[in-house]
């Protein structure tokens, strides 16, 4: 960061918000890699809904919300705060999609 701008207390500020941005890394592939998987399943309602659901209903008010709470690193947090909301419905969607999916195998094979 040093590089940029050299002034000491912007390198501490940038310096956290790095940190803060390395913890949403893992949650931001974790939400896509849902998007993704539904997309290639055909389901793209299920697609569709995990989008919105992630920036419309959870990123852009959480930083509101994270920024009218705590300031600059409220902003920060948001995306962490989102992501986790956003893949623990994207766990929950996946989750009831699979076994409506092994339901419906098996009624067939019952047939």
């Amino acid at each position: 960061m040093r590089i940029f701008i050299p002034e000491q207390q912007t390198v501490l500020l940038v310096t956290g918000f790095l940190r803060i941005r390395c913890l949403a890394t893992p949650l931001m592939f974790m939400s896509f890699f849902t998007v993704y998987v539904f997309q290639g399943f055909g389901a793209v309602n299920k697609s569709l809904f995990l989008g919105v659901m992630r920036w419309a209903v959870f990123n852009i008010p959480m930083l509101f919300l994270l920024n009218r709470m705590i300031g600059m690193y409220g902003i920060v947090w948001s995306q962490v705060c989102a992501d986790i909301l956003t893949v623990t419905l994207s766990f929950y969607v996946y989750h009831h999609y699979t076994h409506t999916v092994l339901n419906r195998k098996q009624d067939r094979e019952i047939a």
